[in-house]
């Protein structure tokens, strides 16, 4: 049952808490005020096989009984991230009864002066406490039938990447049990190479101590473990192939032959260093890589899903994001190794806010528990080759005993990793400077926050500067489509808009700061204005997001070699349909955010700044971009709502763009003063051809003035505006009924699924602004999620044809399914 409670009983009874208020109709007493007996049963081991149980993701507490005999009780098996290996082979008689009293945790966020000390999950301020706080298995508890009672702890490759080779040592750690081993055994570590070869290496040792043991296998010992074929690597998907191998263990002790181990490894190198601009840099094989990504949220109720989980990492990589963040949320095990198969990067550590920095409160117990977890941790991550550091607290620095605890189990563990003091700016008087900040934004800011020079007195607020562990431009108001899944019709609106009851219900933690979209209605009607339906209104504030998320990510990477070196978009996800913080949605609906977060992190970007509208071209591939047929050439144009052209500009780039560069064109500035004198809102265009020849764009909608900043209106999480953008002129664009499809090609290709092929073209006069597509299944009047598109929220000038590619799961049958168009001015017009 790896699930909490909650989770677990949901899968039996037809009720969804997900939608409408249904989450308060769960009382949370059943689950805090008693313990509760979770019972099985397993079949003896042979006679000479040793009967090892082993519980992992216990929360929080839990008595262990066999056949009614306790044999670890509740003050021993305490925690979520901790692992316990029982022996309890004299317990077996003919059928066996495993029964286990969980023990429910007290770990508090809310209030903020809470107290709690039992070091469990909590969900922060991301969104309401589930009723059951997370109690449960959260793991799979096993049965093994061993020949040994040995134990396997871990095994953590460590690799020195060189110009030309690279060498691996393999360090393998296991457990004794019982005393059962000889003196005198041996480790055979046998690999199967991605490429088919095998390399098979066995170290003897001396069993001189009674328990844990750690074997040492290198290359200055075994040549066969110094490589010049770097296509063994592991890399990141945007630097290589994410490369594995298989590894198997065998424990050789006399006549038998215990296999310890079996299943995915890789060799990479992950380095860090602090820049001259006092940046943390991560290093990965030698490549300097900028990290792009998202703070992640698991379900609610911790429940697995691996198709799920498998769309959503294809979600991260459609954006062009490389990283998740995990804060205290430690996940199974199929959820690393299918990010070290898709080449993504996890930064995991521990939660801010709760227990996990309630120092101040804690005794023997939480040392010994946080000890404990961490130790585990490391040992079942370090042959993940995606996890590349551990933040070992979050947004405050832990006090000396306990920083000094945790370098402790760090160097004992032999991590091959950087570690982190935390995810603040605040240095260590121990570890030294952390290299990174989380000083915000939390809420709506313009998209000039980014790149503006204005805060050289508030440097302790946001920007496109250091390595920004946590932040972003706030709420992520669900697709109306999304939106329609939450919540009931008569629900769906109400006369006070993004901020009624519904909408709020479906934010964050009530009692959190980020209880309602307060900190974001408002810019939405003084720079859209506001609407009178959902669907309107939702359309603008996807606009509004795809604004917002564009500028921050295009912010980072247009400076991501001049000591921008990392932002964490938060967040990535929700735990349930939320309004607030997310690139994509619970339902796994894509909006403005995640087409924002596409366009900036493109292969090849063309950017324009908010601040000096001057332009850059970005290059996110390791590798020099050729264009051999005719060179890059990039355009600018300022358009207006009617299509005249109101200025043009236009450089030649070259023959080449060379790899991971950022190349600045001033020449190519556009006169936003000039152009605009006369209209509300002007679009200015970017274009430039790829090395297939096509074309690719990305549109900007600016007024002037744009938004003032007001700097010192300002806090951690939200920065004042004096004056906003006028978007008023957005509504003298296109009506839905201007885009027309003109071709509409449904297909099947594997693994993808179903490819729609689609062509539109305005047929209108005037430009048709911020066309969203969705499709809707064929069988059920919803969604179909994922849906990712090539592009979306796209802008078609008169007369202008669009081809766009949707990939989206496979459908039992493309006849019926509709193709959903709307404008900007169309849904205002309820078209």
């Amino acid at each position: 049952m790896p699930n909490t409670l909650l989770g677990a009983l949901l899968h039996s009874v037809p009720f969804d808490p997900m939608v409408d208020r249904n989450l308060n109709r769960i009382s949370p007493t059943p689950f805090l005020r008693r313990a509760w007996w979770l019972n099985s049963t397993f079949a003896a081991c042979a006679s000479t096989q040793a009967a090892i149980l082993e519980l992992r993701g216990i929360n929080y507490r839990a008595d262990v009984l066999v056949n009614g005999v306790v044999v670890a009780s509740n003050t021993s098996i305490v925690g979520p991230f901790r692992r316990f290996v029982l022996d309890v082979t004299a317990l077996q008689e003919s059928t066996n009864s495993l029964a286990i009293r969980l023990v429910p945790p007290f770990d508090n966020t809310f209030p903020p002066n809470s107290n709690t000390t039992d070091l469990s999950i909590t969900f922060v301020d991301w969104s309401p406490d589930p009723p059951d706080r997370s109690m449960g298995i959260l793991e799979p508890t096993t049965l093994s039938c061993v020949a040994l009672p040995v134990s396997f702890l871990s095994i953590v490759p460590n690799t020195t990447v060189g110009e030309s080779e690279f060498n691996v040592s393999l360090s393998v750690s296991f457990k004794q049990l019982a005393r059962c081993l000889p003196v005198n055994a041996s480790l055979t570590v046998v690999l199967s190479l991605s490429d088919g070869n095998v390399i098979n290496v066995t170290s003897a040792f001396n069993n001189t101590t009674p328990q844990k043991l750690r074997v040492l296998l290198s290359s200055t010992d075994y040549g066969s473990l110094r490589f010049t074929n770097k296509t063994y690597l592991w890399n990141p998907w945007q630097i290589g192939p994410p490369t594995m191998h298989t590894a198997a263990i065998y424990l050789n002790a006399g006549t038998v032959a215990l296999e310890l181990f079996r299943g995915k490894i890789a060799f990479r190198q992950v380095s860090s260093f602090i820049d001259a601009k006092g940046s943390r840099q991560f290093v990965v094989n030698r490549h300097p890589i900028q990290i792009r990504g998202g703070g992640w949220a698991p379900d609610l109720f911790l429940r697995a899903d691996e198709q799920k989980l498998y769309n959503e990492f294809l979600m991260i990589r459609h954006m062009g994001l490389n990283a998740i963040r995990l804060e205290g949320k430690f996940m199974w095990d199929g959820f690393f190794d299918l990010a070290d198969s898709m080449g993504l990067m996890i930064l995991p550590g521990w939660c801010c806010c709760d227990s996990w920095q309630h120092w101040a409160y804690w005794g023997k117990e939480q040392y010994a528990v946080a000890a404990s977890s961490l130790r585990w941790q490391l040992n079942r991550l370090a042959r993940h080759p995606s996890v590349i550091t551990f933040f070992y607290s979050s947004d405050q620095l832990p006090p000396a005993r306990v920083e000094h605890m945790y370098l402790q189990v760090i160097r004992d563990s032999l991590w091959p990793n950087p570690t982190v003091s935390s995810a603040s700016a605040t240095p260590s008087p121990i570890s030294g400077p952390s290299g990174v900040k989380m000083s915000g934004p939390y809420a709506w800011v313009p998209p000039a926050y980014w790149l503006s020079d204005d805060n050289k007195n508030f440097a302790d607020l946001g920007g496109a500067w250091g390595f920004l562990t946590e932040g972003g431009p706030g709420s992520s108001p669900l697709t109306e489509m999304s939106w329609s899944k939450t919540v009931s019709a008569k629900y769906r609106w109400s006369a006070a808009g993004l901020l009624g009851e519904m909408f709020s219900y479906h934010c964050a933690n009530p009692m959190g700061l980020f209880r309602d979209m307060r900190y974001f209605v408002p810019a939405l009607n003084a720079r859209y204005g506001s609407a009178s339906t959902a669907g309107a209104t939702l359309h603008r504030a996807q606009v509004a997001t795809f604004e917002a998320i564009r500028a921050m990510f295009e912010g980072y990477s247009r400076k991501k070699h001049d000591g921008a070196t990392g932002v964490i978009q938060w967040m990535m996800n929700n735990p349930w349909p939320s309004n607030m913080w997310h690139l994509f949605d619970f339902w796994q609906g894509v909006g403005g955010g995640f087409y924002g977060a596409r366009r900036a992190c493109s292969s090849v970007n063309v950017m324009l700044s908010y601040t000096d509208w001057s332009v850059a071209v970005v290059n996110s591939l390791f590798e020099d971009v050729w264009y051999r047929t005719t060179p890059l050439t990039i355009t600018a144009a300022a358009i207006a709502m009617n299509g005249s052209e109101l200025w043009a500009g236009r450089v030649t780039v070259g023959d080449s763009l060379p790899a991971d560069a950022v190349l600045q064109l001033p020449q190519l500035t556009v006169p936003l003063a000039t152009v605009s004198s006369a209209h509300d809102v002007v679009l200015v265009r970017l274009q430039w051809n790829s090395p297939a020849g096509t074309n690719d764009v990305n549109d900007y909608w600016l007024s002037y003035p744009m938004d003032v900043i007001n700097w010192t209106d300002s806090n951690f999480f939200r920065t004042g505006v004096s004056r906003f953008a006028n978007f008023s002129g957005l509504l003298q664009t296109a009506n839905t009924s201007d885009v027309s499809i003109e071709d509409k090609v449904f297909s099947v290709r594997e693994p993808e699924g179903t490819i729609l092929n689609l062509t539109l073209r305005n047929v209108g006069e005037r430009i048709a602004f911020a066309v969203s597509i969705h499709i809707t299944s064929p069988v059920h009047p919803i969604e179909v999620t994922p849906t990712l598109c090539s592009e979306n929220y796209l802008n078609l000038l008169p007369s202008e044809r669009r081809q766009i590619v949707c990939e989206m799961p496979t459908l039992a049958t493309s006849t019926g399914a509709l193709v959903h168009i709307s404008t900007y001015k169309g849904t205002a017009q309820g078209e």
